[in-house]
């Protein structure tokens, strides 16, 4: 029995510009710099020449959706920054709370789309 791809479980990231990979289904699918895959949903020589020419990475972990507690107007400036830094996120360093929330929403939806994006590519 044959196994089926999922297109949620990411094994490979775009890390050139861009990158043009053929479809089992035989079409093609271009996908961004940043932008995630699962390699199964791809010929294997396809996947195999991006990773050569440097144009695609195999990534360690699989691309999930990680539901996290996120900062609010309850949180301290240290608490907010302490965040912002782990999940490496540039904040305005001297800014007021509210700015800081808001580069943090602004980044998260911002690696959201791009996520979606490589996973339906």
């Amino acid at each position: 029995m044959a196994e089926e791809a999922t297109q949620d479980v990411a094994t490979h990231e775009v890390v050139g510009g861009a990158v043009v990979l053929r479809t089992k289904a035989g079409s093609s699918a271009y996908i961004y710099k940043g932008g995630v895959f699962n390699a199964d949903l791809f010929t294997e020589a396809s996947v195999e020449h991006a990773i050569s020419v440097g144009l695609v990475a195999e990534i360690a972990r699989s691309a999930e959706v990680v539901e996290i507690e996120g900062p609010d107007e309850s949180w301290t400036h240290e608490r907010i920054d302490a965040f912002a830094e782990e999940w490496g996120i540039e904040i305005p360093s001297d800014g007021k709370k509210d700015e800081k929330l808001a580069a943090i929403a602004a980044e998260i939806e911002k690696r959201t789309a791009e996520a979606e994006a490589g996973a339906l590519s």
